[in-house]
């Protein structure tokens, strides 16, 4: 399974620690030295200068009187661990009494890294997220119950932002019976998961008063209920009453919900009113961040420049990665990619039989490199709105994690470079299924196809169960076109070419004038193929001649009883296209859903295309429309009549023989435009209303 960086503890801090090593110097002084095991290989503090990483005590330490100040800082990446050299101080009779009971073993504290190019500057940036909400409603950022009650100062000098929070009234103290739990804490510190704060609360006592610091002492307050989702804060030491020292105690974790307290020490007459907050932002992805907020992002999703760029710093061919800021995507390196050892599919049973087919399986799903970020988000370890790059499509064993609902409530967008990592190019059924799934969620779904260097987005027809990827920029003519279909061989090109080039001419000077559903100025012409060569490669060639909508429903044609010089290759001038594999061809055909077919010479495909076509208007799957049969009526006869006569003098087609008069036999454009026209001014004589043809099909004059 792929390593997930998007699990990992935040990037500006380590877990706690714990002493490896006691010196105790007096009563009310010990040195310790601690270690930190299992940082994040991401954490900043293996980067940035040491003079910003600060020890922090646990709270637990610091409500008892004892602070923690360190010394001496050695980080060791490589085995990603930390020691630090701790000096504890007590400040008061609790405290001392918690240094007696300090062991090694002991989980102490933390190290924050206060990377400055994390601080929070502005105060706009906390405006925001004052008004903002995660998904549920809950909110990222109270820094007060009363409205306003707090104070955003902006100190353009420090080119910084603070925000001062006011305290509640008095202070508070512990009851004496604290001393007898002393040893049952220290004990707990000995687990990390350990936590203290509401225990400790039980045992504090309020008292009215000014807030002064006790000689030999420890003060205590605390603020009104905050809430800090995406932030860290800390306290700013240099904004407080002078001779005012906090513990190191002094950073307040991203929580939904806290109600702080806050521990000073130290020698001064004056009294605390408020307490000085910086704040800190959190990794990306983690900032509940909605994708309409992110201009740059939105700038960048559909520019197939930096797209195009983005995948280039891709590892390999077997690797995904998330963003959520546009910043991140024009700066994405190879270390921001997720890698996976993908193992094959081939062996694969779905559904799996057994407790082995299932166990395979899932190791297959866990293999994904998509799959640590899809399941970060549905744990809610993602919650800022982004977009996913993969160098592969995802499988489809992967619908049901990325169909989550929590999944689809952050994902935006799915960008890949090939579909199929066995199948290059060629989606499977299932594939397309998945499409269609994702596009009805809400997720867009982009081909970055470097084959033809085009950004194509996936597209559902209008009223049709199918879809096809699309060039970014000709997404309304797809939506609103209307499809002429081009049908024939792979092996020929027809000598009247530029017939054709005429015919499609005309349709557009036509579609100018005339006011039918199918063609009239608010509709755009389209020209649909096969996809490959021969007569499909002049329709789709004549499409970016003309400046029509190309498009093309490639397949896999490698056949193993065919030389390699027989295969075909999808033609050059696609724009638009969808691929199948070969088991899929008749599923692909049905997927045309042309509104006016036109069929040239061709081979056993083409007669299949007909026929199918055919069968449409027949059982209505479609309106009867003119069907082009373009070349000579004798070519025609030799094709059509001879099947239609023998259905028909065997009552196979009973009933249904009126289908013949829907195909038209032209020789140049101008028959062609012709019977486009008598349609579109419904002039043209055909459906079950008319008589059928005895050629089984009408030569047009």
């Amino acid at each position: 399974m792929p390593r997930n960086i998007y699990a990992r503890p935040f990037d500006l801090i380590t877990p706690d620690g714990k002493i490896i090593d006691l010196n105790k110097i007096s009563e009310e002084k010990v040195e310790a030295v601690i270690e930190i095991d299992s940082i994040s290989s991401i954490f900043l503090g293996f980067e940035i200068d040491s003079n910003l990483i600060h020890f922090n005590i646990k709270s637990t330490f610091a409500q008892l009187g004892v602070n923690g100040i360190g010394l001496e800082y050695e980080f060791l990446p490589k085995l990603n661990k930390a020691r630090v050299k701790v000096e504890f101080k007590a400040f008061n009779k609790i405290g001392v009494t918690l240094l007696q009971y300090i062991t090694t073993g002991i989980y102490c504290g933390k190290l924050f890294a206060a990377d400055d190019r994390r601080r929070v500057r502005k105060p706009e940036y906390l405006s925001k997220l004052l008004g903002k909400t995660d998904y549920e409603g809950n909110p990222l950022l109270i820094l007060g119950e009363d409205y306003k009650s707090e104070e955003i100062i902006e100190q353009v000098e420090k080119n910084k932002t603070i925000v001062k929070i006011p305290l509640n009234p008095g202070y508070w103290v512990y009851h004496d019976n604290i001393l007898g739990l002393i040893p049952t804490i220290a004990r707990g510190l000995l687990d990390p998961k350990m936590s203290f704060r509401n225990f400790l609360f039980l045992h504090q006592i309020h008292l009215d008063g000014p807030r002064h610091i006790p000689k030999k002492g420890l003060l205590l307050v605390k603020t009104m209920t905050m809430n800090m989702r995406t932030l860290f804060a800390k306290v700013v030491p240099e904004e407080l009453p002078k001779g005012f020292q906090h513990a190191t105690a002094d950073i307040i974790e991203p929580q939904q919900e806290t109600g702080d307290i806050f521990e000073f020490h130290g020698t001064s007459d004056l009294e605390i009113s408020h307490i000085p907050l910086e704040f800190y932002t959190l990794e990306p992805y983690r900032e509940n961040s909605f994708f309409l907020d992110r201009n740059l992002l939105q700038c960048c999703k559909e520019n197939p420049e930096k797209i195009f760029t983005a995948f280039e710093t891709a590892p390999s061919d077997k690797s995904a990665t998330f963003i959520v800021k546009g910043e991140q995507l024009v700066n994405l390196s190879k270390d921001d990619w997720i890698q996976s050892d993908l193992p094959t599919d081939n062996n694969l049973i779905i559904p799996p039989e057994s407790r082995q087919q299932k166990a395979d399986l899932d190791n297959f799903i866990r293999s994904q490199a998509i799959y640590p970020i899809a399941k970060s988000m549905q744990d809610g370890l993602i919650t800022s709105q982004g977009i996913i790059l993969s160098t592969y499509f995802p499988t489809p064993p992967l619908k049901t994690l990325l169909l989550n609902e929590k999944v689809t409530q952050t994902l935006k967008s799915i960008y890949f470079r090939t579909p199929s990592r066995t199948f290059g190019d060629f989606f499977s059924h299932d594939d397309r299924a998945f499409l269609q799934d994702l596009a009805k969620v809400s997720v867009d779904v982009y081909w970055v196809d470097f084959n033809y260097k085009l950004l194509l987005k996936y597209i559902l027809r209008s009223d049709k169960d199918s879809g096809m990827f699309v060039p970014i920029d000709r997404v309304q003519d797809f939506k609103n076109g209307t499809f002429f279909g081009v049908y024939g061989s792979k092996l020929v090109t027809p000598e009247n070419t530029q017939e054709v080039k005429n015919l499609f001419k005309g349709l557009l000077e036509m579609h100018k004038e005339l006011d039918h559903p199918l063609l009239n100025p608010e509709t755009s012409i389209v020209i649909s193929t096969g996809g490959g060569p021969g007569i499909m490669n002049m329709g789709n060639k004549i499409a970016n001649e003309l400046g029509i909508l190309s498009c093309g429903h490639a397949v896999d044609f490698t056949k193993p009883h065919e030389d390699i010089e027989m295969l075909e290759e999808t033609n050059p001038h696609i724009q638009v296209k969808m691929t199948y594999r070969l088991e899929q061809l008749i599923i692909r055909q049905s997927e045309f859903t042309l509104d006016f077919p036109i069929l040239f010479q061709g081979g056993f495909g083409t007669d299949f295309e007909l026929l199918l076509e055919l069968l449409r208007v027949q059982v209505g799957m479609h309106p009867a429309v003119p069907i082009l049969l373009f070349g000579s009526p004798h070519y025609w006869q030799q094709k059509i009549t001879p099947l239609f006569q023998i259905n028909r003098k065997t009552g196979t087609i009973r009933g249904s023989e009126w289908v013949s008069n829907t195909l038209f036999c032209v020789q140049n454009h101008k028959t062609a435009l012709s019977v486009y026209y008598k349609y579109f001014t419904n002039r043209l004589p055909l459906g079950k209303d008319y008589p059928p043809q005895n050629l089984g099909f009408v030569i047009a004059e």
